[in-house]
């Protein structure tokens, strides 16, 4: 099991007992979906309508930060960085993918890995690899049935 900040487990605590607010419970349901990827690389906190995101280590007033608002069906994501304001608006069929794009904006120039979910801050991490280390996306895409600890086909297999 991944090390997770405290601050996600809270949010989710008091996310998971306003039964009686729609926003609260569509918030939940987010961070439950980031919490895998995101959880031991930023700061999340909460109220009833709101996630704020934030680095660690960054204090109040916050450099940069993340946060996700709903309203009924309306969702907005909001990113901060110093003085520019990035904005989306998205439906819950889509918030995942928003919020996924907003954190790895947040982290930049720092990059999370989808399969491992270690940092990296090469510069053609996220262009080339789809996001991912080149061992992972390796693994995940061109090693095939071969087994892990063997030789593949593809120039480059990293098992030596």
């Amino acid at each position: 099991m991944q090390f997770t900040y405290p601050s996600w487990v809270e949010s989710l605590d008091f996310l998971r007992n306003r039964l009686g607010i729609p926003a609260a419970l569509s918030n939940a349901t987010t961070l439950v979906a980031a919490r895998e990827r995101w959880g031991q690389h930023v700061y999340c906190r909460t109220s009833k309508h709101d996630l704020l995101f934030t680095v660690p280590g960054d204090t109040f007033p916050f450099t940069a930060s993340v946060v996700v608002h709903v309203d009924g069906s309306r969702h907005v994501v909001r990113r901060t960085a110093g003085g520019d304001v990035h904005e989306a608006e998205c439906t819950a069929a889509d918030i995942d993918r928003v919020v996924d794009e907003a954190l790895e904006a947040l982290l930049a120039p720092a990059q999370v890995c989808r399969a491992c979910g270690e940092l990296s801050a090469s510069a053609h991490f996220a262009a080339v690899f789809e996001r991912m280390h080149y061992v992972c996306f390796h693994f995940e895409y061109e090693h095939g049935d071969t087994d892990r600890d063997q030789t593949c086909e593809v120039p480059g297999c990293p098992v030596v």
